[in-house]
């Protein structure tokens, strides 16, 4: 009957499924062939797919437009096309990124820090330069500490965070830092957040203190008496700023070298180092104390044609 073959027409358009099989015994009962019923089905699908959208196509549909209907019209908005993605990856990293300017010229000879204004300051005015004060000692130490594995350029990027979370490196406050004042430097985001060198730099502050207090000339006083007492060991035997400051020759000792090449620690460097680790210093091994004793000019290691190195060299022959 009509009744009966609009109720098997619904019946193809839903889902497929295969049909038990009292369902088979009743369509055979009409008369109705395998043929015919698969014919049916088919056409009834392809019907009621046209027209329709797959659902990654239906699911961007409704990311790209917001419907909002009352009782009278209906209103489409459009979102505004979206940048690709490695448009969007470029652009984020250029404004992440920033070029510091070169300085202009000022006509001095230097053998390094032209590249920014920050690096030109502290190669004028702080490295190589003779520091005699505790305080400003033990902030040098620490700033060498952190800078184990990273570029200098970080280092000085974050040097006035640094300083502000060890109390200005007062050595007599740091020592007293606990487990909650790490824990708070950790949680910092502009300063170098590795446990072990924050926890170093609190050790050392303790070494530090009780040295100002007993030894004599200080802090200070215990640095300066390890510097080399030979020229050769003391400034660069060629006179000239290397560009490869990677330990790559290490058949000599350090104990055996006595000729400086700003690259490999020295006799002195070595004496040192041991005495450092033997009254409990942390996290300072011979290259760290190579660039210690540059950056605070107990060894002179700018090159020979640069400004900075006869006012230094002046400095070391008024002692």
């Amino acid at each position: 009957t009509e009744r009966e073959r609009e109720r098997k027409a619904r019946h193809l358009a839903s889902p497929l499924k295969m049909p038990a099989a009292g369902k088979k015994r009743k369509a055979a009962s009409t008369g109705s062939s395998g043929a015919d019923v698969r014919v049916t089905r088919a056409s009834t699908r392809a019907a009621a797919c046209v027209g329709s959208t797959t659902p990654a196509k239906a699911k961007r549909k409704r990311a790209n437009t917001t419907e909002t209907r009352d009782d009278t019209t209906t209103t489409t908005a459009t979102r505004p096309a979206s940048k690709p993605r490695a448009q969007k990856r470029s652009a984020s990293a250029s404004s992440k990124r920033t070029v510091a300017a070169k300085p202009p010229d000022d006509g001095r000879k230097r053998c390094w820090g032209n590249d920014s204004m920050l690096s030109r300051t502290y190669h004028d005015t702080v490295w190589g330069w003779p520091c005699t004060e505790s305080q400003a000692l033990f902030g040098n130490m620490c700033l060498q500490l952190f800078q184990t594995g990273l570029s200098w350029s970080i280092v000085l990027k974050k040097e006035t965070a640094i300083k502000q979370q060890f109390a200005g490196f007062d050595f007599f406050k740091v020592a007293r830092f606990t487990g909650k004042d790490v824990e708070r430097i950790l949680q910092c985001p502009d300063v170098i957040r590795n446990r072990r060198k924050i926890e170093a730099v609190i050790q050392n502050a303790k070494v530090a203190a009780q040295l100002e207090n007993t030894h004599d000339g200080g802090f200070a006083g215990w640095v300066w008496q390890h510097a080399p007492k030979d020229k050769r060991e003391r400034c660069l035997a060629t006179g000239k700023q290397l560009s490869n400051h990677m330990r790559t020759d290490l058949a000599t000792k350090a104990v055996d070298r006595k000729d400086s090449d700003g690259v490999h620690p020295t006799a002195s460097i070595h004496f040192f180092t041991l005495a450092a680790k033997k009254l409990g210093f942390k996290h300072v091994g011979e290259t760290t104390l190579l660039s210690f004793f540059q950056a605070v000019g107990i060894m002179n290691h700018h090159a020979s044609d640069c400004f900075a190195y006869a006012e230094i060299e002046s400095q070391h022959k008024q002692k």
